[in-house]
């Protein structure tokens, strides 16, 4: 078992990133939809913009479809708001409702903590964009101002790409990508998005801003809906808290976040970094070790508030220091070790009592077997299998030992 490929291959989107109407799970599908022969070619008028932006300044071709929006306009402004001057790439009209779902919970973890998957409007606006800058827009049954929102969402994107705005793309010293990696890059990108698209609303349409509709989805919605829309929600508030207009959104990625702790707590990479922690499997019987993964703090609250008020839920995951989870498999088993350390024994005090009534909200309704165990006095380690499963955990503060008889 692959246990941190399985959650990456449901959750990355390096291949591109997308306005927030629908899912983005898969790269697979960004790179499939570059590689689309375009047919019905047609190009959107040219406009000058009452604003002082040259339209004509811009030629996008919009291509298998027309657009009820001037996309070289929207275009113009959108590199007016940013402050730069990168050449458009075409705009594709493409049926992108294959999108509208998103189930994290085929990754065994996320099911078993009650995780369980999230489905949007099909008919609603919306987009993606890949990393070669090359657009996709899905008009759906939106107004004029939704679908030119769509547009300057995807347009930001091409731009973030094209104008290598994003470093670690042409990082060669990767490090491990795991969700919490992940998660913190994705609410990089996609909050950039949502913040210039604001202050285009603000300027141009007569509509919600988009930050309010995410807001409200997020706010309303369960585990899953929350796991696909906190990289627009809470990437946009701290990319808000960092600048204070679009020509500055180059300077987020300057000394950006590493985890969504430091994300989630306006932190830069050298104030509270990922404690160390090394979980070890020792295993005589046939269970097979997986892939190990950290979720992170945005994750942990997001699935602590699956059966924790929110109050709590916050409150457990907010000493976070680092987490690890293991994955094993015997046949068609599964099980998970997910051990986390706390910034001080007092906050891993919190997490053992808010993961024990975790427990005793999610038990009844998981096949599965629980156990909450404390390791030390900063790490608090749950077990998740079959009621087989014969497994203890010990160890110190960075060292996690578990072994299955």
């Amino acid at each position: 078992m692959r246990t941190a490929a399985a959650l990456l291959a449901l959750l990355v989107v390096t291949a591109g990133c997308s306005a927030p109407f629908v899912s983005d799970d898969a790269a697979s599908d960004a790179t499939e939809t570059a590689n689309t022969t375009t047919t019905d070619t047609t190009r959107t008028t040219t406009t000058d913009g009452t604003d002082g932006t040259d339209a004509a300044a811009y030629d996008v071709p919009v291509q298998n479809g027309s657009l009820a929006v001037d996309a070289n306009r929207t275009y113009a402004r959108v590199q007016s708001l940013l402050g730069t001057d990168v050449d458009p790439r075409p705009v594709e009209v493409r049926n992108l409702t294959e999108r509208s779902g998103y189930d994290p919970s085929r990754y065994g973890l996320f099911r078993l903590l009650g995780v369980g998957n999230a489905s949007f409007d099909a008919e609603r606006p919306g987009g993606v964009t890949t990393t070669s800058g090359a657009v996709y827009v899905h008009p759906g049954n939106g107004t004029d101002a939704q679908v030119e929102q769509v547009l300057v969402h995807e347009f930001v994107h091409s731009t973030q790409f094209n104008a290598n705005m994003l470093p670690w793309l042409d990082a060669l010293d990767q490090p491990r990508l795991t969700n919490d990696l992940l998660q913190t890059r994705l609410a990089l990108v996609e909050g950039g998005a949502v913040y210039v698209t604001d202050a285009y609303t603000e300027a141009h349409l007569d509509a919600p801003a988009q930050s309010e509709r995410i807001a409200d989805r997020y706010d309303d919605g369960g585990p899953a809906e929350r796991l696909f829309l906190a990289r627009y929600h809470v990437g946009n508030r701290y990319v808000a808290g960092q600048i204070d207009d679009p020509s500055e959104l180059e300077r987020v990625y300057e000394n950006y976040p590493r985890t969504t702790e430091q994300l989630l707590h306006d932190r830069t990479p050298g104030e509270e970094p990922a404690g160390n922690l090394t979980v070890t499997v020792e295993t005589a019987d046939e269970w097979r070790v997986g892939e190990n993964d950290t979720l992170g703090e945005l994750t942990t609250r997001i699935v602590f508030q699956g059966e924790l008020n929110d109050t709590a839920a916050r409150g457990a995951a907010a000493g976070w220091g680092t987490d690890e989870v293991v994955g094993l498999e015997r046949g068609g088993e599964r099980a998970y070790v997910w051990a986390l350390r706390m910034d001080d024994a007092a906050e891993a005090d919190e997490l053992a009592a808010a993961l024990t009534a975790f427990v005793e909200e999610r038990a009844d309704d998981a096949d599965a077997a629980f156990a909450v165990e404390r390791v030390s006095a900063e790490t608090v380690a749950l077990t998740i299998g079959p009621e087989s499963l014969d497994a203890s955990v010990a160890g110190g503060d960075g060292n996690v030992t578990v072994t299955v008889e």
